[in-house]
Order: C-alpha cells, then sequence, then structure tokens
C-alpha cells in the first residue's frame, strides 16, 4: 500500500517549480557528517542528551535498539505510532516548533530501513514543510565514528 499525500499535483518545472512554493513539503536527505555539525553547533546545556533547540530529532526505531544507541539528543519515536504520537512529542520535547519552518529530521538504521521515509511523508502530511531524512541511520553514524548514548545496560 502505497502512501499518498493530500495536496499531489503535476509540476512540468519538475523539483525547481516544486520547491520555489513555500507552501508544499520537501524532504532532503542529510548526511552524517551535517548531522554532527549542526548538533555541535547547538548551545551546549547542563543536561546530557538534551534534545537539539534549532531542529526535531526523531529516532524511529525500536525502544530497544534506541536504549543499545542513539544519537544523541534523539527522541525516540518509533514507526508504528509515529502519526498517533507526533503532536504529543512535539509539545512535549520542542513546544516553538513550528511547521513551516523548523527542520524535523528521522531516522532509522540505515540504508534498507525505510521507516525515516515513511515518517517523513507523516511529518508533511501533518504540516511539516521542512523533512531531513537521514537516509544512512544509525549505520552511517557510527561508519563516521559519531558518539552514541547508551541508556541500556
Amino acid at each position: 500500500q502505497g502512501i499518498v499525500l493530500d495536496r499531489s499535483a503535476f509540476y512540468p518545472g519538475g523539483f525547481d517549480e516544486w520547491s520555489a512554493d513555500s507552501g508544499l513539503p520537501v524532504t532532503r536527505i542529510v548526511h552524517a557528517e551535517e548531522l554532527l555539525a549542526r548538533l555541535n553547533r547547538e548551545p551546549r546545556l547542563l543536561v546530557p542528551d538534551t534534545p537539539p533547540r534549532s531542529f526535531i530529532l526523531l529516532d524511529v526505531r525500536h525502544d530497544r535498539d534506541y536504549g543499545i544507541g542513539h544519537i544523541p539528543g534523539a527522541v525516540n519515536l518509533q514507526s508504528h505510532v509515529f502519526a498517533d504520537s507526533l503532536d504529543a512529542v512535539i509539545a512535549r520535547h520542542w513546544p516553538a516548533a513550528d511547521r513551516a519552518s523548523t527542520p524535523l529530521v528521522p531516522y532509522c538504521y540505515g540504508p534498507s530501513c525505510i521507516r525515516s521515509r515513511n515518517c517523513s511523508t507523516i511529518a508533511a502530511r501533518a504540516g511539516f514543510l521542512r523533512t531531513e531524512r537521514f537516509y544512512g541511520g544509525v549505520e552511517e553514524w557510527k561508519g563516521v565514528g559519531a558518539p552514541v548514548i547508551r541508556t541500556l545496560p
């Protein structure tokens, strides 16, 4: 079963025409180096593993895998409850988030996992215009030697 956006249309000008319309969602692929640089620019807070302020970072894997190792600052929102729980998670961790301008970055296991793609689509349906899918997921993150937070023994 495919996922269909409510406002689809044919754009003869392709992606350039689509992305020029600020009222339409755009999902951009981000890589580990860019994500790490963005996290490093975040203000250092006294509480470890605090969610970033300038963007929404969501780990859409299972709870256990999140506990074994996740990207610092990521909040776990499993893909199977993403649509039903997104609003509550945003309100709790990013109450000032603006769906038109705050980037939402979902990630999962890696390139062979489609959870982050599906969650990007759900976020777009929920009004987020700037989703930035971390396609490489935890696999790419660990591959570049970036730090992970472990919350399970």
